[in-house]
């Protein structure tokens, strides 16, 4: 007998993508496979429409009273059945053979705590906009995951990877790490789990869809919440990567600059969501971001790429298009 495989889809307010995502779990190839749905409270007909599915793979939960997304998030671990558990976001969707192949590469590895796959973003209406950068190979080591993830070399959100149930809960499941929107902590999370085995698998088959939208939980994140957070955020990174014998040479960058360059990179985001129309700009907005850059520049090839589509941006918004994708294909 094939082992149970748990999607969690922790959700709020998201009803419409939430049927999408939804969708996307029972056309699943993996027979055995449970849908949890935690609801935070939802005032848009969630639960009405989630009872309409007639489908006993789904169970609902819906707290009392609302708390915090973290706390929902975890309500997924802790009401799983499944000896596996895989994250869906309520707006995201996962390809038909996604956990049969994940599974799969699962039996294939088991020195591995956490199998990955690629990620294509998709924007509101489902519409593919482009494979996301993810520079892991797929076999890697635990150095190589933890390289690649300080310096933002592969690209982790919630889902898009598969783990034994039971580590996740041993790890302790979501934690605050300090930042605003709860950006970094499916890094975090995925980090201390990915710690328990000795190799990486990450399937270079784009299997999950990241959907892009001006509702997204990311985008409008306060920068000077940012700025006081990332340190915090890197000291609880250090201290993990500490525990498990990691060498000075990572532990001094994440004593030093890896606050500064997180900041950097959530300036660059905003940047490139200002290029593709996901958020409102004027040169006020644009000086604001860049300003947050000034203790941090060292003229780097992310400090350029910033400057150069920040000051084309100012000029036309087509203008900056045209770098914009040239950078992200040549460094995706």
């Amino acid at each position: 007998m094939t082992n149970k495989v748990t999607i969690g889809i922790p959700t709020y307010n998201r009803k419409d993508y939430l049927r999408m995502a939804i969708d996307s779990c029972l056309c699943q190839t993996y027979a055995n496979i449970e849908i949890i749905v935690s609801d935070n409270c939802s005032t848009d007909g969630t639960d009405i429409m989630v009872a309409q599915i007639k489908d006993q793979r789904i169970k609902y939960f819906r707290h009392s009273k609302p708390v915090p997304p973290l706390e929902n998030w975890n309500k997924c671990i802790e009401l799983a059945t499944g000896e596996f558990f895989s994250y869906l976001t309520d707006d995201d969707l996962i390809a038909p053979d996604y956990v049969t192949s994940l599974m799969d590469a699962a039996a294939a590895h088991p020195e591995a705590a956490v199998i990955r796959c690629r990620v294509d973003s998709i924007d509101s209406d489902g519409k593919l906009l482009g494979k996301i950068r993810d520079r892991l190979p797929e076999y890697a080591s635990i150095k190589e995951y933890v390289l690649a993830d300080i310096h933002e070399n592969k690209w982790q959100t919630m889902g898009a990877a598969i783990c034994e149930t039971r580590l996740l809960r041993q790890s302790g499941g979501f934690e605050n790490v300090g930042l605003p929107g709860g950006i970094y902590t499916d890094n975090y999370l995925w980090l201390k789990v990915a710690l328990n085995g000795s190799r990486i698998i990450t399937l270079q088959k784009s299997l999950f869809f990241f959907r892009v939208h001006t509702n997204h939980l990311g985008i409008g994140i306060d920068l000077n919440e940012v700025n006081m957070g990332a340190r915090r955020y890197a000291q609880m990174y250090k201290a993990l990567l500490a525990r498990h014998g990691f060498e000075n040479r990572i532990l001094n960058y994440l004593d030093g600059r890896y606050a500064g360059d997180i900041l950097k990179r959530r300036v660059g985001l905003n940047i490139s969501r200002m290029i593709r129309g996901q958020i409102k700009y004027n040169r006020r907005e644009i000086t604001r971001n860049l300003r947050f850059m000034n203790p941090f520049f060292r003229l780097e090839r992310w400090d350029v790429s910033i400057l150069l589509a920040s000051a084309l941006l100012l000029i036309n918004r087509k203008a900056a298009m045209l770098p914009y994708k040239l950078y992200t294909a040549i460094y995706r």
